[in-house]
């Protein structure tokens, strides 16, 4: 049993060390580069709202691609910035009700699932992209990393027992030299 464990171990370590290096990187993206630019066209957002429930909930992860404005379709979610009101300077991930074209631009009626009235209008140049898909595991992650008992789970446990293993390592290292 004890060969079994040390063998998966740092596979388990490692595996812990990629997931997590990979949330914090996207994450540290997101709020800390300015405008959030695209990787290859992609964009990730972390759904800090009940507006888009059932279907987005708060601490969900959504990857959103840049789409050309004309292939938008009614139904679609889209990512836009807010320009109007409270809205000013905030990512929105809204379902799209209708379109239209003014002046040569899409115009887009957006509004959240779980809303009663619909988003002001929204402009085809405020528009990040389309959802794409939802990040089940990282938006799991996400959710878990900001309750405490989440937190202990992912992070103090994982780092705690590679702190052990390294202590060990180190031991037996110390070991090894004096005896030769």
């Amino acid at each position: 049993m004890k060969t079994k464990f040390r063998k998966i171990l740092p596979i388990l370590q490692a595996l812990v060390v990629i997931v997590l290096t990979i949330f914090v990187i996207s994450t540290l993206i997101q709020k800390l580069v300015p405008n959030n630019p695209s990787v290859f066209g992609f964009r990730t957002y972390s759904i800090i709202s009940s507006s888009m429930e059932p279907i987005l909930s708060i601490g969900d992860i959504i990857l959103v691609k840049e789409t050309n404005p004309h292939k938008i379709k009614v139904g679609d979610v889209i990512t836009y910035e807010g320009m109007n009101g409270d809205l000013i300077g905030k990512k929105i991930t809204h379902r799209v009700e209708g379109i239209t074209t003014e002046n040569d631009r899409v115009v887009f009626y957006t509004k959240g699932s779980n809303n009663t009235t619909n988003d002001p209008i929204v402009y085809e140049n405020q528009v990040y992209g389309k959802m794409v898909y939802k990040f089940k595991f990282f938006s799991l992650i996400n959710v878990l990393m900001k309750s405490t008992y989440g937190f202990i789970l992912l992070v103090i446990i994982p780092l705690g027992l590679i702190y052990i293993n390294e202590v060990k390592e180190l031991i037996k290292e110390i070991k090894r030299r004096k005896k030769t």
